[in-house]
């Protein structure tokens, strides 16, 4: 009984492990990188780079190396700049082949050195969009960091389940009393 009921626990632990860990995210897939602005558009790119090792599109634009890993996106400074201020003027980051599942991003402020008060960050399943209107950035600095994650649902059990297992433990418990007592 001692076997069965410890592999029960060790069975249940190996179960509740595995529920809501990370997946691989962006290594390996191709990441389409554009400026954008209100007033003209597409200004540069479409550059498309498959995320690996090292930095994926040095010196972008001249003004930005843009390091992608599996959950970041950098952006280090290469040179001194102001961005012009207007609605939108930016980076877009789109996912090219679509088989990025639902992300997300949020700027990482301990990782980022320059002042990013005024970045906005939106996105929506297969677009980031980073907003730098009216930014100073200064060469060398890590200029944005973005942590980048994945929208993963959890898994809810079936009713049925739950009742199976209770149905389970409450027969355990009470063979339990009934071969104490004998």
């Amino acid at each position: 009984m001692k076997h069965l009921t410890l592999g029960a626990v060790l069975g249940l632990a190996v179960m509740v492990s595995g529920v809501g860990q990370a997946n691989a995210l962006l290594l390996g897939e191709t990441i389409q990188t554009t400026t954008e602005n209100t007033t003209f558009g597409i200004v540069d790119g479409p550059d498309n780079s498959v995320v690996g090792v090292g930095v994926e599109l040095p010196n972008f634009t001249g003004l930005v190396d843009i390091d992608f890993s599996d959950t970041m996106i950098k952006l280090t400074a290469t040179s001194d700049h102001t961005f012009l201020t207007l609605p939108f003027n930016g980076l877009h980051f789109f996912d090219f082949n679509g088989t990025i599942p639902s992300w997300t991003a949020s700027l990482n402020l301990g990782l980022t050195t320059g002042d990013v008060s005024g970045a906005i960050v939106t996105f929506d399943n297969n677009n980031i969009y980073v907003n730098v209107s009216g930014l100073t950035i200064t060469g060398g600095e890590s200029m944005l960091v973005l942590n980048i994650g994945e929208t993963i649902p959890q898994p809810v059990p079936e009713p049925s389940t739950l009742l199976l297992l209770g149905t389970g433990l409450a027969g355990v418990i009470a063979w339990r009393k009934r071969t104490s007592q004998v």
